[in-house]
Protein backbone atom coordinates (compact mmCIF):
# COMPACT_ATOMS: atom_id res chain seq x y z
CA UNK A 1 0.00 0.00 0.00
CA UNK A 2 1.36 3.24 -0.70
CA UNK A 3 0.09 4.66 2.31
CA UNK A 4 2.21 2.52 4.45
CA UNK A 5 5.25 3.34 2.05
CA UNK A 6 4.92 6.75 2.99
CA UNK A 7 4.23 6.10 6.77
CA UNK A 8 7.54 3.97 6.89
CA UNK A 9 9.40 6.86 5.15
CA UNK A 10 7.87 9.24 7.23
CA UNK A 11 8.94 7.42 10.41
CA UNK A 12 12.24 6.50 9.05
CA UNK A 13 12.86 10.50 8.90
CA UNK A 14 11.16 11.45 12.44
CA UNK A 15 13.51 9.00 14.05
CA UNK A 16 16.27 10.35 12.40
CA UNK A 17 18.63 11.34 15.36
CA UNK A 18 19.97 14.91 15.19
CA UNK A 19 22.10 15.98 17.95
CA UNK A 20 21.97 15.10 21.91
CA UNK A 21 21.62 17.21 25.13
CA UNK A 22 22.61 15.76 28.23
CA UNK A 23 20.22 17.97 30.33
CA UNK A 24 16.70 18.46 29.90
CA UNK A 25 15.84 21.26 27.66
CA UNK A 26 12.82 22.51 29.37
CA UNK A 27 9.66 23.51 27.12
CA UNK A 28 7.18 22.84 29.67
CA UNK A 29 3.95 24.97 29.74
CA UNK A 30 4.68 26.47 33.26
CA UNK A 31 7.89 27.59 32.33
CA UNK A 32 8.11 29.13 29.12
CA UNK A 33 4.77 31.03 29.69
CA UNK A 34 6.76 32.62 33.00
CA UNK A 35 10.45 32.51 32.28
CA UNK A 36 13.15 32.36 29.81
CA UNK A 37 14.06 28.46 29.35
CA UNK A 38 17.31 26.76 27.66
CA UNK A 39 14.63 25.88 25.11
CA UNK A 40 13.44 28.53 24.44
CA UNK A 41 16.77 30.09 24.25
CA UNK A 42 18.26 27.42 21.64
CA UNK A 43 15.29 27.73 19.12
CA UNK A 44 15.65 31.56 19.44
CA UNK A 45 19.81 31.28 18.57
CA UNK A 46 18.63 29.21 16.21
CA UNK A 47 16.71 32.02 14.43
CA UNK A 48 19.84 33.99 15.29
CA UNK A 49 22.98 31.80 13.62
CA UNK A 50 20.71 31.63 10.51
CA UNK A 51 19.33 34.77 9.93
CA UNK A 52 22.21 37.02 11.27
CA UNK A 53 19.57 38.79 13.05
CA UNK A 54 20.97 41.16 15.82
CA UNK A 55 17.83 39.38 18.07
CA UNK A 56 15.02 36.91 17.83
CA UNK A 57 12.08 36.78 19.55
CA UNK A 58 9.52 34.08 20.28
CA UNK A 59 6.46 33.44 21.75
CA UNK A 60 6.84 30.96 24.89
CA UNK A 61 3.18 29.76 24.12
CA UNK A 62 4.50 28.29 20.32
CA UNK A 63 6.77 26.04 22.34
CA UNK A 64 4.59 22.93 23.30
CA UNK A 65 6.88 20.30 24.84
CA UNK A 66 10.28 19.60 26.33
CA UNK A 67 13.16 17.27 24.79
CA UNK A 68 14.58 15.25 27.43
CA UNK A 69 18.01 14.17 28.03
CA UNK A 70 19.61 12.04 25.63
CA UNK A 71 19.78 11.83 22.01
CA UNK A 72 16.80 14.42 20.01
CA UNK A 73 15.43 13.37 16.93
CA UNK A 74 13.23 15.47 14.26
CA UNK A 75 10.43 13.99 16.11
CA UNK A 76 11.25 15.63 19.16
CA UNK A 77 11.42 19.22 17.43
CA UNK A 78 8.31 18.30 15.31
CA UNK A 79 6.84 17.82 19.09
CA UNK A 80 8.17 20.88 20.40
CA UNK A 81 7.12 23.27 17.31
CA UNK A 82 3.83 21.71 15.83
CA UNK A 83 2.54 24.60 14.17
CA UNK A 84 4.56 24.75 10.83
CA UNK A 85 5.82 28.44 11.56
CA UNK A 86 8.37 30.13 9.32
CA UNK A 87 10.96 32.81 10.60
CA UNK A 88 10.44 36.50 9.35
CA UNK A 89 13.38 39.32 9.77
CA UNK A 90 12.42 42.35 10.34
CA UNK A 91 13.77 46.07 10.48
CA UNK A 92 12.23 46.86 14.20
CA UNK A 93 13.22 50.19 16.05
CA UNK A 94 14.67 49.87 19.22
CA UNK A 95 11.83 51.25 20.71
CA UNK A 96 9.18 48.78 19.50
CA UNK A 97 11.38 46.02 20.78
CA UNK A 98 11.20 47.45 24.27
CA UNK A 99 7.29 47.85 23.26
CA UNK A 100 7.66 43.97 22.79
CA UNK A 101 9.43 43.08 25.88
CA UNK A 102 7.13 45.33 27.74
CA UNK A 103 3.90 43.61 26.83
CA UNK A 104 5.71 40.15 26.98
CA UNK A 105 5.70 40.15 30.63
CA UNK A 106 2.53 42.44 31.35
CA UNK A 107 0.63 38.99 32.02
CA UNK A 108 3.60 37.53 34.38
CA UNK A 109 2.83 35.70 36.82
CA UNK A 110 0.10 34.71 35.25
CA UNK A 111 1.18 31.58 32.46
CA UNK A 112 0.25 33.64 29.26
CA UNK A 113 1.83 32.15 25.58
CA UNK A 114 2.88 35.92 25.26
CA UNK A 115 6.01 35.43 27.30
CA UNK A 116 8.91 36.41 25.23
CA UNK A 117 11.75 34.09 24.87
CA UNK A 118 14.99 35.56 23.01
CA UNK A 119 18.64 34.95 22.16
CA UNK A 120 20.68 38.39 21.10
CA UNK A 121 18.69 40.12 23.43
CA UNK A 122 18.98 40.08 27.44
CA UNK A 123 16.25 41.92 29.76
CA UNK A 124 15.51 42.09 33.38
CA UNK A 125 12.03 43.54 34.56
CA UNK A 126 10.77 44.24 37.73
CA UNK A 127 7.32 42.54 38.25
CA UNK A 128 6.24 44.59 40.95
CA UNK A 129 5.47 47.30 38.87
CA UNK A 130 2.38 47.60 37.13
CA UNK A 131 2.41 46.15 33.20
CA UNK A 132 3.68 48.20 30.72
CA UNK A 133 6.47 49.83 33.15
CA UNK A 134 8.45 46.22 34.04
CA UNK A 135 11.48 46.07 31.63
CA UNK A 136 14.16 47.67 33.71
CA UNK A 137 16.74 47.19 31.14
CA UNK A 138 17.37 45.82 27.88
CA UNK A 139 20.49 44.89 25.91
CA UNK A 140 21.34 43.56 22.33
CA UNK A 141 24.70 41.58 22.14
CA UNK A 142 25.67 43.71 25.38
CA UNK A 143 24.87 47.00 24.28
CA UNK A 144 22.48 49.02 25.82
CA UNK A 145 19.20 49.49 23.99
CA UNK A 146 18.55 52.24 21.38
CA UNK A 147 15.44 53.08 21.29
CA UNK A 148 15.66 55.21 17.82
CA UNK A 149 18.34 53.05 16.17
CA UNK A 150 16.70 49.87 14.00
CA UNK A 151 17.76 46.50 14.94
CA UNK A 152 17.34 43.14 12.84
CA UNK A 153 15.27 41.13 14.73
CA UNK A 154 14.00 37.62 13.92
CA UNK A 155 10.40 36.18 15.03
CA UNK A 156 8.14 33.19 13.90
CA UNK A 157 5.24 34.47 11.28
CA UNK A 158 2.84 34.12 13.76
CA UNK A 159 4.10 37.28 16.27
CA UNK A 160 5.21 38.99 12.69
CA UNK A 161 1.38 39.28 11.92
CA UNK A 162 0.71 40.49 15.42
CA UNK A 163 -0.14 37.13 16.97
CA UNK A 164 -0.41 36.42 20.54
CA UNK A 165 -1.02 40.34 21.08
CA UNK A 166 2.52 41.54 19.73
CA UNK A 167 0.55 44.07 17.19
CA UNK A 168 3.84 46.17 17.72
CA UNK A 169 5.87 44.31 15.59
CA UNK A 170 3.11 44.11 12.97
CA UNK A 171 3.96 46.92 10.59
CA UNK A 172 7.96 46.55 10.69
CA UNK A 173 9.25 46.34 7.62
CA UNK A 174 9.96 42.76 6.51
CA UNK A 175 13.75 42.07 5.26
CA UNK A 176 13.61 38.67 4.47
CA UNK A 177 11.67 35.30 5.18
CA UNK A 178 12.71 31.66 5.50
CA UNK A 179 11.86 28.30 6.22
CA UNK A 180 10.04 27.00 8.33
CA UNK A 181 11.34 26.64 12.37
CA UNK A 182 12.03 23.51 12.94
CA UNK A 183 14.34 22.40 9.94
CA UNK A 184 16.15 25.79 11.03
CA UNK A 185 16.10 24.82 14.57
CA UNK A 186 17.03 21.17 13.81
CA UNK A 187 20.26 22.17 10.99
CA UNK A 188 21.06 24.76 14.53
CA UNK A 189 21.23 21.15 16.68
CA UNK A 190 23.48 19.31 13.93
CA UNK A 191 25.74 21.89 13.36
CA UNK A 192 26.46 21.68 17.29
CA UNK A 193 25.37 18.48 18.40
CA UNK A 194 24.18 20.48 21.11
CA UNK A 195 25.14 19.68 24.01
CA UNK A 196 24.91 21.79 27.76
CA UNK A 197 25.92 21.11 30.95
CA UNK A 198 24.85 24.94 32.87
Amino acid sequence: MLIDEIEEENEAILSQVIGWTDILLDGERSQVRTSITNLGSLIAQAMVTATEADGAIINGGGIRTSIEAGEITRRDILNVLPFNNYVVLKEVKGSEILQALEYGVSAYPEQNGRFPQVAGIAFEFAPDREPGSRITEVTINGQELEPEKTYKIAVNDFIAAGGDGYTMLKDAPVLKEYGVLESMVAEYIKGNQYAQGN
